[in-house]
């Protein structure tokens, strides 16, 4: 189910483009799931923005699949307090060690 933040936009870093509306179907502190209207490529920098938050996410592209885009956070990303409130905020099952369950 997407995730209910609105106004995300996803800057691919280098290029001189736009940023672009994305939806994101998944956050989390390691990473995203986007679904956008515009082709990248694994290995790319980019940077998600979540404007109504104040928060710049930054990472890179690891897979694509049709529309959809995997982004993992930088670890500077990933402890944003700004992101820790979101993700409580959107009543999300943060495990307290912080690790992603295999």
């Amino acid at each position: 189910r997407p995730v209910e933040v609105h106004g995300a936009l996803l800057h691919t870093v280098g290029v001189e483009a736009n940023a672009r509306p994305v939806q994101i179907i998944d956050l989390s502190f390691y990473g995203a799931k986007l679904r956008t209207d515009r082709d990248h490529a694994p290995g790319s920098r980019a940077v998600l923005a979540l404007p109504n938050h104040s928060l710049r996410l930054e990472g890179t592209i690891v897979r694509i699949r049709g529309t959809e885009v995997a982004m993992v956070f930088d670890p500077r990303s990933s402890v944003d307090p700004v992101l820790e409130r979101l993700l409580r905020s959107q009543s999300m099952a943060i495990p307290a060690d912080g690790k992603r369950a295999t």
